[in-house]
């Protein structure tokens, strides 16, 4: 049986499938079996170190965070900008006419 250890776990970036593989797996890719795409398997050794680095200080802002009941930001979906687009048009509109 594989541990956490043995074996690590990647993310297709093309549809989102995820697989494990064990450490010892030693091609620099491999291929998603869902849409064909090319998964990069080997970073170069300071671009894994600065990827380590950043992932501990996301780890230590997030908890920081949580500490102090800061919540995440969210991100605002199209259809709300139009919706408070339209919205400010409409009392542009009838400010004016109010005004006329």
């Amino acid at each position: 049986m594989a541990t956490a250890t043995s074996t690590s776990n990647i993310v297709c970036p093309g549809c989102g499938a995820s697989y494990r593989l064990p450490r010892s797996f030693s091609k620099p890719s491999a291929k998603c079996k869902r849409c064909q795409a090319v998964i990069p398997l080997r970073q170069p050794t300071k671009t894994r170190e600065a990827s380590a680095a950043a992932a501990a200080l996301r780890s230590r802002s997030t908890r920081a965070h949580r500490a102090l009941g800061v919540r995440a930001k969210t991100s605002v979906s199209p259809i709300h900008v139009a919706t408070g687009v339209v919205t400010l048009a409409a009392l542009v509109i009838i400010a004016i006419m109010g005004l006329s």
